[in-house]
């Protein structure tokens, strides 16, 4: 590395990023519309003239356009809903698997959600203690600080008094 001008400098690395995500096979449109919703669409042979191969589209999230699939074309989510498309080339360059906690699947972002959901629709209404401790979850869990497992074990063992 050359030598620097300035010594307030410091050197930084890019933080790993984990992605969920779903390779189209041509025939798992199901397993597409689940994990896309909405921004999942196969494309019928007639409309495929400007490119015959493909096969389905996706709405990606940098430009809010169509994309088009192609059989062995990765469909990426990003953590807070971003959507893009690479080719499997493209994808195993950028992404190895991600192994599992314990056996247990790994959590999601749509894990966290729901989770997060649960325990503010529970909080809604707390007056005791135990909305203190739901807090702490939240925060826990926004943090990283807690998996989704034992979340949930907390929140079983919290007590909330209603109104």
């Amino acid at each position: 590395m050359p030598d620097r001008p300035y010594t307030d400098a410091a050197r930084y690395r890019a933080l790993p990023l984990e992605v969920e995500a779903v390779q189209w096979t041509g025939s798992n449109a199901a397993a597409m519309t689940a994990f896309a919703a909405h921004r999942f669409a196969e494309t019928a042979p007639e409309d495929r003239a400007a490119d015959p191969d493909s096969t389905a589209a996706l709405l990606e999230s940098d430009h809010n356009s169509w994309f088009d699939l192609h059989v062995g074309d990765w469909v990426v989510r990003r953590e807070g809903g971003w959507f893009g498309v690479l080719d499997d080339d493209d994808f195993t360059d950028r992404y190895e698997a991600v192994e599992s906690r314990g056996g247990e699947r790994a959590d999601s972002d749509g894990d966290v959600f729901a989770l997060i959901s649960e325990i503010a629709s529970r909080l809604r209404d707390a007056t005791d203690s135990g909305e203190y401790h739901a807090v702490g979850l939240i925060y826990d869990l926004a943090n990283g600080r807690t998996t989704i497992a034992d979340a949930r074990e907390q929140l079983t063992e919290i007590t909330f008094r209603h109104v």
